[in-house]
């Protein structure tokens, strides 16, 4: 910092104010996106759909919070037991095993997708949404792109990643709570966390609105209750 401050000269008749260097406007959520990708293009090497499922990331309504996590998620970046047993931080004798299944080694594809209570929890919430699980043989960002694309002409854009980033953020969830809280987690106490986690970013959005959707037949009906959300609340 001070090597920083050493070529700096204070004039003392001229206030202090704050510059945004990448806009000579100001500041703009755009700018700083756009800044963002940069940044993640010149550290990491991102195929097409993990570019499209980040630009999905950031167009769905859901608290900045979950956006990082799901950023981390499609950048390889969250700290699954493979991912720390490669760093160091787990010894080499430490248990991989997922917590959730307790059968094959934690890692990003098992957790999400490939541990059998993962793949009841997708068939059980696609269920629910009116639709038959499939498992497809992709990674994560395919996964992702593959779960919007059946919603599109169903559901507004801006919620259509909503469901997905949740179903991912309760599997992530209940792993930590297994991991740190002791416990066992079914499958059904995830895809309950998951609709909670939906419903709740939804009331958030809708800034009070919600009160016209019935909140006991969200669980029921979920596209029907998007589309109605939809009707109440700015999606531009």
């Amino acid at each position: 910092m001070l090597e920083l401050l050493q070529h700096i000269s204070p004039v003392l008749t001229v206030p202090d104010r704050f510059v945004w260097r990448w806009d000579s406007v100001g500041f703009s959520f755009k700018s700083a996106y756009a800044n963002l990708m940069s940044c993640v293009r010149n550290q990491v090497l991102l195929g097409l759909s993990d570019k499209k499922a980040l630009n999905c990331i950031w167009k769905t309504f859901v608290p900045y919070n979950v956006s990082l996590f799901s950023w981390r998620l499609i950048l390889a970046r969250l700290q699954t037991k493979d991912e720390l047993a490669k760093r160091g931080v787990l010894p080499w004798n430490h248990c991989l095993a997922c917590p959730l299944c307790l059968r094959q080694e934690e890692t990003y594809l098992h957790l999400f997708l490939n541990c059998s209570v993962a793949e009841e929890v997708w068939s059980l919430i696609l269920d629910w949404m009116g639709y038959v699980y499939s498992k497809p043989s992709v990674g994560i960002s395919d996964h992702m792109l593959l779960f919007v694309s059946a919603l599109r002409g169903k559901v507004k854009k801006g919620l259509r990643g909503l469901i997905w980033l949740a179903i991912v953020r309760a599997i992530w969830l209940s792993r930590n709570a297994i991991l740190f809280k002791g416990g066992i987690k079914e499958s059904q106490d995830i895809v309950i966390l998951a609709k909670c986690l939906s419903w709740d970013w939804l009331c958030a959005r809708s800034l009070g609105s919600l009160w016209r959707i019935d909140i006991f037949g969200y669980p029921i009906r979920w596209i029907c209750c998007c589309n109605t959300f939809s009707k109440f609340v700015y999606l531009g």
